[in-house]
């Protein structure tokens, strides 16, 4: 018996973050669709797969890539929306209001001059038997929602909910295949591992964060691991796992404006809600009284200069530079005496000078 898995592309880059209706435009997948598309290999480590194959779009081609060496096989594309393939979603609204209102309660309303789900299923399934007749063994398959979905609800012969819903980004589909019968295993599953250092590590990696910004993470979250271990000797009740996490992943997105929320945003995007909080919050500058996990990496991160613990003092005068405008040297030194207070509270606690001013 063969196994066969969906794959779902990660999230495409879509331009100015807004949504596009998207089947033959061709994206390229973004940071967050990237680390899906590693998580959802990992899925597979031990399903002996013997082969990888993906439509020629530029999103499943670079969601094969943790897989293996892929193959590209035409049929495997997106269906092709017609005339509103390309357009965002609110472009739609606008230039075909009757049509998006119908198709809103009715999925099974094509736009004008797209392609039918039956016209899909026959290349798709097409493009799925020359892929069986050259092959052996468990096989992958990289393609999209709304065509895999044709081919799904055929085979199980039930009316599925909308690809976009059945199968999320980075989504598993198993099939097995037994004297060319398939039976659907399951659809639509993520992966959600427990998050590692290594596992962390490899998630910025692949998300495309610059080597010098992982090195300050790594020594962020030794220095937040340190301080979250001495304040939890003390009597604090400090998770300092989760600290450790959020310090490797807290500037995934350093490469990007409000760099905070967008890390947020793309961890959440992976299912780690905890770990996305924190990293959305680690630069918010505000007094606390007893220390919890998002406040241990805002002092950590604050006296660390790239890959050295330096002191609050000395980060905050090489950070000054930057700073040119009144404005921005006003909220500089807000930083720096807030930041200044923190670390006394730490510091008594502990009973020690442990963070350096």
């Amino acid at each position: 018996m063969r196994k066969i898995y969906f794959i779902r592309h990660g999230l495409p880059e879509f331009p100015d973050g807004k949504r596009v209706c998207i089947g033959h435009t061709d994206l390229p997948v973004s940071p967050v669709g990237r680390m899906q598309a590693l998580l959802a290999a990992k899925f597979l480590d031990d399903a002996d797969i013997s082969a990888v194959f993906c439509s020629r779009l530029k999103r499943a081609i670079q969601t094969a890539e943790p897989f293996g060496k892929a193959k590209t096989i035409d049929g495997l594309e997106e269906m092709d929306f017609g005339e509103w393939d390309g357009f965002s979603f609110d472009e739609i609204k606008i230039r075909w209001p009757d049509f998006y209102e119908a198709r809103g309660r009715d999925n099974s309303i094509q736009p004008p001059g797209a392609e039918n789900p039956q016209e899909a299923f026959l290349r798709f399934n097409s493009a799925l038997r020359k892929i069986l007749e050259s092959s052996t063994g468990n096989i992958v398959i990289v393609s999209h929602a709304s065509v895999m979905c044709t081919f799904l609800s055929k085979i199980s012969g039930k009316e599925l909910p909308p690809g976009r819903e059945l199968l999320p980004y980075g989504s598993v589909s198993e099939l097995s295949l037994k004297n060319d019968i398939f039976t659907i295993e399951y659809m639509g599953k993520l992966n959600r591992p427990q998050l590692t250092k290594e596992l962390c590590l490899e998630l910025i990696a692949t998300a495309g964060t610059p080597e010098h910004v992982i090195r300050h993470s790594e020594a962020v979250a030794k220095e937040a691991e340190r301080i979250g271990i001495t304040l939890a000797k003390s009597g604090l009740n400090l998770d300092i796992d989760l600290i450790i996490r959020s310090a490797l992943l807290h500037d995934v997105a350093r490469t990007k404006k409000s760099h905070c929320k967008v890390g947020e945003n793309w961890i959440s995007a992976l299912g780690y809600r905890k770990e996305a909080e924190i990293v959305g919050g680690h630069c918010d500058n505000y007094l606390f009284e007893i220390p919890d996990e998002l406040a241990v990496l805002i002092v950590a991160d604050r006296i660390v200069s790239e890959d050295e613990v330096v002191g609050l003092h000395e980060r905050i005068k090489r950070q000054a530079a930057k700073f040119k405008t009144e404005e921005a040297k006003k909220k500089l030194t807000q930083v720096l005496e807030i930041t200044e207070k923190n670390i006394e509270t730490i510091n008594r606690i502990c009973g020690q000078k442990l963070v350096k001013l």
